[in-house]
């Protein structure tokens, strides 16, 4: 179903609905975004070989919302605009391999196409989509929830491999919004607290017929005792079986977190990912500071260094990398961040993710500045290190003498909300 005609998916969600909340007052509200990035690349990086060692980018997010609450029954629907003008248009065309470098999510593989893409093929390049388009019932103890819309599991701060859909970029400048994505949703709430989630998120083939290998399907149960908050995952996502359990609890004065999921891969064997977390608050001076710490374990990368085939589409790695749901080549990581209350307008969190294996990273420096009401402004520095060879360094391309990494970045973001 192309954008088009995605119009009939839409109206079949509204016949759906009560007659009497298409006659209600709705709330209307949204953001848009503007972002400019100054990038700067080595040499012999791929990125400054398929067009400029220095690009510069001009990024747009445009959001509107419609929400409307009705006794037990709720709707949303989202629109969304996003853009990129600049020299990463001519990359994003001549390298188009490179899952990183993707600007936009498409709806190829989710059971409606609401998204349609825009541009001229040389500076500009945009998608514009619905991204929220749900229809939800609640009452004392049962939650459903049907459409495009987001979920979040697992307690990982960076990496999350509990998050089976639509996970964040540990280095995400904004994870206000996750990407939408058709599901149904439901959650039943005990009496003690505990609480018991699922979802039936089918997803087409690339030939576009809906395809049962393709789409996920979960429970996860949540529950406490002896202080303790435990979470366990049994799901099948993409054809895998997957099971996982969480632990969360006080420690002294920090919150320290535990996740380990296991997924029985398609081709044989299994592979085992998991997180250890803790966070911290505490005054430093007149300053408040939270910090957190993070170890990460990707049970699909590569412990030796060797990337040669981590964006092939038959490796584990590589498909996780397509699918957006791992972000990182190597097989354990350290992440660390400080949000630092410089004035109640000004935070500052500088975020610092290390490949264990092979001595890489970036460091990534963020002023999130309270400019004006609904008018927040952030600046942001990205430092990525490591030698030639490395995931933030460089991995080696089949071509002798070129590599791929991330580069240098600079930006600048100013917001409004309305």
């Amino acid at each position: 179903m192309t954008f088009s005609n995605a119009k009939h998916g839409m109206l079949l969600l509204l016949l759906a609905l009560p007659v009497s909340a298409l006659a209600e007052d709705w709330q209307f509200g949204g953001h848009a975004k503007y972002q400019i990035v100054a990038s700067q690349y080595s040499a012999d990086n791929v990125v400054a070989i398929a067009n400029t060692p220095d690009p510069l980018d001009q990024y747009f997010d445009i959001r509107l919302k419609a929400d409307r609450k009705a006794e037990r029954w709720s709707y949303s629907v989202h629109y969304e605009i996003l853009g990129l003008y600049g020299d990463t248009v001519k990359t994003l065309a001549s390298l188009p391999a490179l899952p990183a470098l993707s600007i936009a999510p498409t709806d190829d593989r989710r059971l409606f196409n609401l998204s349609q893409t825009f541009g001229d093929g040389d500076r500009l390049a945009g998608v514009h989509r619905i991204d929220r388009a749900v229809a939800s019932y609640a009452d004392n103890q049962l939650v459903m929830r049907f459409g495009r819309q987001a979920i979040s599991w697992g307690d990982g701060l960076f990496f999350n491999p509990m998050d089976l859909v639509s996970p964040f970029s540990p280095t995400a400048i904004s994870k206000e919004y996750k990407t939408g994505d058709d599901m149904i949703y439901g959650q039943w709430l005990y009496g003690n607290g505990n609480d018991l989630q699922g979802i039936l998120l089918p997803r087409r083939n690339a030939s576009g017929d809906i395809d049962d290998n393709e789409g996920s399907y979960a429970v996860k149960y949540r529950g406490t005792t002896n202080r303790i908050e435990y979470e366990l995952l049994a799901a099948r996502h993409y054809g895998e079986s997957v099971a996982g359990i969480g632990l969360s609890a006080d420690v002294k004065e920090a919150v320290v977190r535990f996740d380990l999921v296991n997924a029985w891969l398609t081709g044989g064997g299994n592979a085992t990912s998991g997180v250890l977390n803790a966070s911290y608050s505490w005054s430093w001076g007149v300053h408040n500071v939270s910090g957190n710490l993070e170890y990460y374990r990707n049970g699909v990368g590569s412990d030796n260094g060797d990337y040669s085939a981590a964006f092939l589409p038959a490796s584990d790695l590589g498909k996780r990398l397509l699918r957006g749901e791992v972000f990182g080549l190597g097989r354990d990581y350290l992440a660390a961040n400080l949000a630092i209350e410089l004035t109640p307008r000004l935070i500052a969190t500088p975020t610092w993710v290390h490949n264990l294996n092979d001595a890489s990273g970036i460091v990534q420096i963020l002023l999130n500045y309270d400019w004006r009401q609904n008018n927040p402004i952030v600046f942001g520095l990205g430092l990525p290190y490591g030698a030639e060879g490395t995931e933030y360094g460089g991995i080696a391309t089949p071509t002798p003498g070129q590599f791929y990494g991330p580069g240098i970045t600079a930006l600048f973001q100013i917001g409004l909300y309305f």
